[in-house]
């Protein structure tokens, strides 16, 4: 039935059209890009239908010299020092003229702000824990950030222990994920791109590359993958290397995920692009050039124990793949002379 409602496109051609499966999906947000309303009493009637059966959505109207302001946040998802200081004690000191968008945000300097004009954007910025102020009469919104969502701090590699060099791990924060990275290369030629993928979770993905060393047909593969991708939700990393993939029956595998910062950062300085998800304490990196290795192996100086280090696991594949059947031949033959003995 929903394939019977796409008059005109193809069931292999939904993918090229995530905007039409999001339509279809809910029909309250056909028109994701249309504006908001305007005054404070429709913009009361509007998020509520919005957010209805929501009852960790808060609402407060506040006035401000006459003017009328609308915040509307999540609880759990929001730093309450942070919004008091940053946002609650300047709007109470604000000195006596006309209140105006500018004006909020000028004075908002303490937290990080950012306009919004859509539906889309405005739900969004509620989801991920930001603030948004909204004043009567403005066709814009301010998103404050003072977002505080639930997490754990930075801890030592579990899956990847070493007993030498840097001993911290990624965690379920992208933003500190990414600052994990911005520790190792102190440079603008960093880049970090972000997109959202889903209809519903709107998870944040990034692609991170060194400019200059990576090729750029290889940033541009990956942009146009991500793009591509049409799914409800994306909370997993092993979801998103499947979606992205073009060898699934390869005996070999085509990404490399890690949780180790300083892995990431040597493969970004030899070429290749780093893929991370909001939510997933490991990262993905491609393409892939080797399949077996260390985590310690770059912290190693070159001498005889760095060699045998690095060739110990090809000499166990080699074994496995050679060794051990020629073995197994010579103890399931008899001997010639066993016959003769027992006859």
């Amino acid at each position: 039935m929903l394939f019977k409602r796409l008059r005109g496109t193809k069931a292999k051609d939904l993918g090229k059209h995530p905007e039409r499966i999001a339509g279809l999906v809910d029909t309250s947000r056909r028109r994701p890009n249309d504006p908001f309303p305007t005054r404070v009493d429709g913009l009361r009637v509007w998020v509520e239908a919005e957010w209805q059966h929501c009852d960790d959505l808060l609402i407060r109207e506040v006035d401000v010299h006459g003017a009328r302001v609308l915040l509307v946040w999540l609880r759990g998802m929001v730093a309450q020092e942070r919004m008091e200081e940053g946002v609650l004690e300047p709007l109470s000191t604000l000195p006596k003229r006309r209140v105006d968008i500018s004006h909020l945000e000028s004075a908002l300097h303490t937290v990080r702000v950012r306009r919004v004009k859509t539906r889309q954007e405005w739900n969004v910025a509620v989801s991920d824990g930001q603030v948004v102020l909204c004043v009567d009469g403005s066709k814009e919104a301010l998103t404050l950030d003072v977002s505080q969502p639930p997490g754990r701090n930075i801890e030592k590699a579990e899956n990847e222990p070493t007993l030498q060099g840097p001993q911290e791990a990624f965690v379920e924060n992208l933003e500190l994920n990414v600052a994990l990275l911005r520790k190792r290369i102190r440079s603008p030629r960093l880049k970090v791109e972000s997109m959202r993928i889903g209809v519903y979770s709107k998870a944040n993905v990034c692609i991170v590359y060194v400019e200059g060393i990576v090729k750029p047909a290889l940033v541009e593969e990956a942009r146009q993958r991500l793009r591509d991708i049409s799914i409800d939700a994306m909370n997993d990393l092993n979801k998103l290397r499947e979606l992205i993939g073009d060898a699934p029956y390869t005996l070999f595998p085509t990404t490399e995920e890690t949780e180790r910062p300083d892995r990431v950062t040597g493969s970004l300085l030899q070429g290749r692009i780093a893929i991370m998800l909001d939510g997933a304490p490991t990262c993905m990196m491609v393409p892939v050039y080797q399949f077996l290795g260390v985590g310690r192996r770059l912290l190693y100086e070159l001498h005889f124990d760095a060699v045998h280090s690095r060739l110990a696991p090809h000499r166990v594949l080699v074994f496995s793949l050679i060794a051990v059947p020629v073995r197994g031949d010579i103890v399931l033959q008899p001997r010639p002379d066993a016959n003769a003995a027992l006859g």
